[in-house]
């Protein structure tokens, strides 16, 4: 009788035990097939993400990325301005560094990007295979011919191509005990591939600058600063710009045509050429992270006179 009673009491346990663990399977299958429905959608954290559903400012969070852009890697830069001035400033245009660009997905969307940016080559990786700038670019960042018709075209339907273009030299490159016997071969090989250059048939102007080197391993990294700029609409309230020497020597490009701001001696420091219905825009690679200079301001202007906007 006792067995018998414990065989029930075991046949009860087991049962409810199975039941659980079938509850508990059915329970995980209805979820997968919920996640596997193109009509489900968890919320997490109770919130989508809005900034994929409409355009919404995101106040600081907008200098992280373009157009504040540099070789130097800004970890402390956080702006001159107050809340109000970010939060009025519309998420509105996307934009890629070259060499990051889907030529082909492009071609199919132009409007993928506003902006698609260069920045200063290293001298080394700076490929001369013509007297065109933009050949030059292209091949340097290994363009095909495809893919470099795709950018010209992209261009032409309304495109920004931004241009912070130069060659710099380190100053090691062709590193020797001789100082100066080393510093006449980098100087040397930065003047053959700068010259003569034009970019799509347009005038270039290029702009040269350079370090004086301390001893073999440091050189006098400095700031030169423009002051009384002569501006064109747009561009009004910018004051003083600063450019960093922090390579041994840099030559930058800009267009001698649709100069947007040049300073007292008549040096350009931005200017624009239209191609198309888009328009190229060439700048020296201007400090925007000091606070007494309108480095800042200089890029919100710009920015906003590629995409049109007051």
């Amino acid at each position: 009788m006792k067995s018998k009673y414990c065989y029930f009491l075991f046949l009860f346990i087991f049962t409810i035990l199975f039941t659980g663990c079938y509850t508990s399977d059915k329970t995980i299958s209805i979820l997968d097939d919920r996640l596997l429905s193109p009509n489900y959608a968890p919320i997490i954290y109770n919130s989508y993400p809005s900034e994929y559903l409409k355009d919404e400012t995101i106040g600081r969070e907008l200098l992280g990325s373009f157009p504040f852009i540099s070789l130097s890697y800004n970890i402390d830069f956080k702006g001159k301005f107050n809340d109000n001035f970010y939060d009025k400033i519309p998420y509105r245009y996307k934009s890629a560094f070259l060499p990051d660009v889907n030529f082909f997905k492009l071609l199919s969307n132009p409007f993928l990007y506003d902006f698609i940016y260069i920045q200063p080559i290293w001298v080394e990786n700076f490929k001369r295979v013509s007297n065109d700038l933009f050949e030059n670019i292209c091949y340097s960042y290994n363009m095909s011919s495809k893919e470099r018709e795709i950018l010209k075209w992209w261009i032409k339907q309304g495109g920004v191509l931004w241009m912070e273009s130069g060659i710099f030299a380190t100053g090691y490159e062709n590193y020797t005990t001789d100082i100066k016997r080393s510093d006449r071969k980098i100087l040397k090989k930065l003047y053959k591939k700068s010259k003569n250059l034009s970019f799509l048939g347009k005038s270039i102007k290029t702009l040269h600058f350079r370090a004086k080197k301390i001893d073999l391993v440091k050189i006098d990294m400095h700031n030169i600063v423009f002051k009384n700029l002569i501006n064109q609409k747009g561009f009004e309230h910018l004051d003083t710009l600063s450019l960093k020497i922090d390579k041994f020597a840099q030559n930058y490009f800009v267009f001698n045509s649709g100069v947007l701001v040049k300073d007292k001696k008549g040096d350009i420091l931005a200017s624009q050429i239209k191609y198309g219905k888009g328009k190229v825009i060439s700048l020296l690679p201007l400090d925007f992270t000091t606070r007494y200079y309108d480095g800042e301001l200089f890029r919100w202007n710009l920015l906003y006179y590629g995409l049109d906007k007051k």
